[in-house]
Formats: C-alpha cells, structure tokens, sequence
C-alpha cells in the first residue's frame, strides 16, 4: 500500500453548486486513457494528489501518463517565456500556452464531444443496439464495449482451439454444422432483463438451445472471467455427445476445474489452478472429520447435488487431471463416455419437454470408471486424500472471500447463504485480505441487509451502515480509483441512519462519475444514486418543516429541578422553558435524564373557559426527565449515543 488514504469531504451543505469542480481544474491523464480534474494537493516521487468534491485522492505515480496542473494567479512562471505568456493573458492547457479565447473553446469543443461520445456508447451498449457477427467457430451476439469484446472472443476462441487439440476430441455431427451461439451481456442488469433468469445466476449454458448466456461485472472481472471459462466447459462438453448427460460429478467437476483457467501473454491457455473457495469447504470438513466419501459423490444424483458436492467435485478431479498416473486415462474416459458401450441408459424428458436426453445409470459409470482407471474408487479415494494434504496450501484470505461469493452465488431460501457468507467475509478481513472487492462486496451486503431483491434469499441479518462504511472506506484506501467504491459510499451515507448526510453522499457520488468518464455503466449506478439522494433532501427538508412547524406551535412551560445528594444543597429549580429550550440545556449537559421535570402549560376549553387537566404523569407532578420519551433521542445524542 503506498500510504494511508484521508477521505475529507468539504462540502458546504447550504450551496450546493461548490461540490462541482471548475472547468480550470488541475487535470491528470492516467495510463489506462482515463482524464480526471481535480485540485491538485502533492505532489512526491510516488504519487499525485488529486481532491475532487472535497475528497482526497492518491494516485500513484505508475499509474499517471502526465500531470496538467492549472494557472492560476498566485501561478509563478518558470522561464521568460511563460513570463510573457501570462503578461498576454494566455493560460497553460494540457501543455500548450493559448489564448483565453481559444482556451475556453477548446474546453467546449472537448465538453461536446466527450457528451456526444457518452451518448453514442449508451446507444451502442443497450442490447436492442448489439452487435451480431460471426468468428471461426461462433456466432456471437454482444452490448460489450469493443476492446472488451475483442479479449472475451479471444478468450473463447483460444479455449476451444485447446480444447479440440487436447481432447483430440471430434465434434458430434449434430452440432458441427452449426457455429456456437454466445451472448455476451455488458452489465447483470441486461443479463437478468432479457434472459428472465432470477438473481443469483451468474451465466449459464443451455443444452435445449445450445446458447451460452455471460454477464460482465465490472467491479468483479475475474469473476466474469471464471463463469464465463466454468459455463463455456458445459458447452464443449455438450460438444462431445448432445444427446448425452454427464454424470452430474463429471460435469460440475471438470466445469470448476477449468473454471480457474486463464490465458497468458503469449497466448497459452492455462489450467490447475486452485479454486480456493471450494478449498475453505473440504477444509472445514476435514476439521470437523466430516468429508464427504468419493464413492458417495460418485452416485449422487442431480437434485442432491449442492455446493458441498460442487466443491468435492472440483477437487476429485482436478486430482485426476493434475495426477500423472490418472491424467491420460480420465482424459480417455470422460472424452470417450457417451460412446461407452457398458453403460445402460435411458431417455429423459430434456428442455421442459422439448426434447429427450440418455441419461445414464451412475453406478454402471462408477464401474466402468474403475475399470478405465485401474483401480477400485476406494485406492483411489485414499490416494486423493494423501494428495490434498501436499497439494493443497494452507487457507489464504482470497480463499474466505471467494467461499463467501460462492455462498452469495447459490442462494437458499432459509437464507443460511447470507449467514455463511457474512462468517467468510469476517474471516477473510480478520486475516487482512488485500483485495478492495471483498470490502465492496461486503459492504453493500451489510448495506442492504441481505440479498432483498433476490427472491431465493430471505433477509437474516440487519443493515449496518456504520459497519459498511468503515468498509467501503477500506476498499477506497486499497484502491482509490475505482469509481464503484465512492457511488457505494454514496448509498450508504443517504441511508437512514446516524451517517445520514446527502451532501456528503452527494460528494461521494460525483467523485465516482469524475474517476469513472465515458463510463457507462458508472453513468447509470450515478443516476441512480442522485434519484435517491435528491429524495434524501426532500426528506430531511420535510421532517425540517415539520420540525419547526411542531416547534412554532408548541406552547409547553417546563419547570427543571435538578437532581441532587442528599446532604447537597438544593439546586435553584430552572422555570419558564420552551420545548426548545429545554432541549438546548439537554444538549448543553445543563439538564440530564435524573433530574425532574413537570409541564405546566393547560389548554382552554373553549365551552367553559377553564383549563383541562392534564394526563401525562409529566402534567400531574414531576418525573425523571429521562422517563419522558420525547426526549430520549435528546438524551442518548448528548450522551455521545
């Protein structure tokens, strides 16, 4: 970390325009393309500080291509040059001297354009604008930004030329004909629109129509990244035999296996990596002496099959494939299966009865697996269990955090996913993960108190705004760039809570739209956010009039007298207060919750003239004042609560 991250937002709360910044701001050009304008604090060897909206940003020098600080008028020329160029009243722009005139055109040419190139991506990306081509092997149809869209077809096609090469797999005759459909969606929210699909699935592959449907997160690439190469697995192996359904084990294990897959700089398509998420559950299996018998795996069928099985499923095989002795041979049986004589199978209804799928009979596979393998599943399972004690590191933070997304990913109605994942956040901070998405993510959960939109989740824990800003504020301070973690920010400090505050919310919310231009999906969190903090305002606005409409009608005398020892002499009874008044002496520490209070105003009856009794305790003699709810609030406030 290159230093500690000071957030100091200076916004003033009665004007609203001085949270936006100057068209004359300093401006840094950052390697990745990205403008920000800001003031311009500090500059060191390692870093620049930039404040945008009153909020402190370090940038760090490996990240900034050129700094183009603004003139001002205490700006001190370095040269004669400058000197004249400032006697003509000229202004330094992004590193060329130009004329005021020429200055502020450029400013509005740049302005136009940067509006018309936001405006053009936004039609670009919505999915009734996608595009449609066609690659080698697919037809792809994709709202992607473009050079996104370049790497993920590169992604894909490097895969399945893999694929082909080291299965030495032939393709079903079925599907040859036919290039891959794909569908690439630039955000989850086009994902879950068009595909009707609940909240929770992050992809899928669909055998019916042989489409593979992926959502880009991207506050979350890798994330993306491992769905895509998990869902793309079902589709080539679908490939292999379309008629034909893996046993659930096979399918989802070899799925998570290559879900960790990536592609290097020169282009090779790495497999075997650690899924450290599926590691936390085998772990605290073992601890608890609990593992699940591989041969039980092998026979659980499809609606048994949770993440517990999920996990135990990766690691079997990623045994088998990382294994010398058993890579050749569980290559051999898996690519072969659907064309294995020994099996018995029998046809089931497939794609809501649309079509028919052989489904085959599981321990006809264990036998037959055996028997490919050489060795009984027992040998096996035991040489498995001595390989993940040497294979296996010790649990690292980024496992935690991938076990708590996992939990966030399959969802139970009980809700006990939220209750798992909340104990793997703990864990993952508690060991001081370095990752800014575990804070985000958890942060947001604790802000939302659950996965409410999700219909599959039930709401079991509270929201705990404080807790989720002391969050957020982390991930701020681990990347202060990423314009997602000041919109969070935002949403948490216009929440109904202590942290209430839509100026600074609003503070937070242009901070994420100036780190994050031409970003549209930044763009839309935005637009979002601001809907939200302007009926903030009104709210706080409307409990304000009220406030002081309750407060212009409220004729109440207060009498105080203040609480005392025995033996003390008596203190002076405080007389004739107003509501507020006797709030002010609350807050002052003049007046607590143990000295006593009587109310001594009545009203009129208007038929006889006489005043009407009271019927507080409060109106008949004098209580504890701390026995009157009206001023609990008062109390707790000035008792630093």
């Amino acid at each position: 970390m290159f230093g500690a991250l000071f957030i100091r937002v200076i916004v003033a709360t009665t004007v609203l325009a001085s949270a936006l910044i100057a068209a004359e701001g300093d401006r840094v050009l950052l390697t990745d393309g990205r403008q920000i304008e800001g003031k311009l604090l500090a500059e060191t060897d390692d870093q620049v500080t930039l404040e945008i909206n009153g909020v402190e940003i370090p940038i760090r020098r490996s990240l900034i291509d050129e700094v183009y600080p603004a003139i001002t008028d205490d700006y001190e020329p370095k040269n004669d040059k400058e000197r004249k160029y400032l006697e003509r009243g000229f202004v330094l722009f992004e590193g060329s001297w130009m004329s005021k005139s020429r200055y502020e055109k450029a400013l509005e040419k740049r302005r136009k354009a940067e509006e018309e190139e936001l405006a053009a991506l936004k039609k670009e990306q919505q999915w009734r604008h996608r595009k449609k081509f066609e690659t080698r092997y697919f037809a792809i149809e994709s709202n992607f930004p473009q050079d996104l869209l370049d790497e993920w077809v590169m992604l894909l096609e490097t895969y399945y030329k893999y694929f082909r090469e080291y299965w030495g797999i032939k393709i079903s005759p079925k599907v040859a004909k036919n290039k891959m459909q794909v569908f690439l969606y630039r955000t989850p929210g086009d994902f879950y629109r068009v595909t009707g699909m609940r909240r929770g699935v992050l992809g899928f592959f669909n055998s019916g129509t042989g489409e593979l449907h992926i959502f880009f997160d991207k506050r979350d690439p890798y994330l993306s990244q491992t769905v895509l190469f998990h869902e793309f697995n079902h589709l080539v192996t679908y490939l292999i035999g379309p008629d034909f359904l893996y046993p659930i084990w096979m399918n989802e294990g070899m799925a998570e296996y290559y879900g960790t897959a990536d592609v290097d700089e020169r282009g090779k398509f790495i497999v075997g990596a650690q899924q450290d998420g599926r590691l936390v559950t085998i772990f605290k299996d073992k601890a608890e002496d609990r593992l699940v018998r591989i041969p039980d795996l092998m026979l659980t069928e499809r609606d048994s099959f949770g993440a517990r099985e999920y996990a135990y499923a990766w690691s079997f095989c990623h045994f088998l494939m990382e294994h010398e002795d058993y890579q050749k041979p569980f290559r051999a049986f898996f690519g072969n299966l659907p064309n294995n004589g020994e099996l018995s199978t029998t046809k089931i209804p497939y794609d809501s009865g649309r079509d028919t799928r052989d489904m085959c009979d599981l321990y006809d596979v264990f036998q037959a697996f055996e028997k490919r393998m050489g060795e009984d599943v027992d040998e096996l399972e035991a040489e498995w269990l001595q390989w993940i004690e040497q294979a296996y590191t010790e649990l690292n933070p980024r496992a935690y955090y991938s076990a708590a997304q996992r939990e966030l990913w399959e969802p139970k109605e009980d809700g006990s996913h939220i209750v798992k994942a909340v104990e793997y956040f703990e864990k993952a901070i508690e060991l001081d993960v370095d990752d800014p998405e575990c804070y985000r993510q958890y942060a947001e959960l604790l802000r939302k108190g659950g996965v409410r939109e999700n219909s599959y989740s039930a709401e079991v824990i509270d929201e705990d705004p404080a807790r989720a800003y002391e969050l957020i504020k982390r991930a701020i301070e681990l990347d202060p760039l990423n314009p997602f973690y000041y919109l969070e920010a935002g949403g948490i400090l216009i929440m109904e809570s202590d942290l209430l505050d839509p100026e600074a919310a609003y503070a937070m919310a242009e901070t994420g739209k100036a780190l994050g231009p031409k970003n549209t999906q930044v763009e839309e969190v935005y637009e979002e956010l601001i809907q939200v903090i302007e009926e903030g305002r009104d709210m706080i606005r409307r409990k304000a009039e009220r406030a002081a409409e309750i407060a212009a009608s409220d004729e109440r005398i207060w009498f105080v007298v203040p609480h005392y020892f025995e033996g003390e002499e008596p203190p002076e009874r405080i007389e004739d207060l107003s509501t507020e008044d006797l709030k002010a002496l609350i807050a002052a520490g003049t007046v607590d919750g143990l000295d006593w209070v009587f109310q001594a105003s009545r009203p009129v009856d208007e038929e006889t003239g006489e005043l009407i009794a009271g019927t507080e305790p409060w109106e008949l003699d004098y209580v504890p004042l701390a026995d009157i709810p009206e001023f609990a609030a008062d109390l707790e406030a000035a008792a630093g609560g």
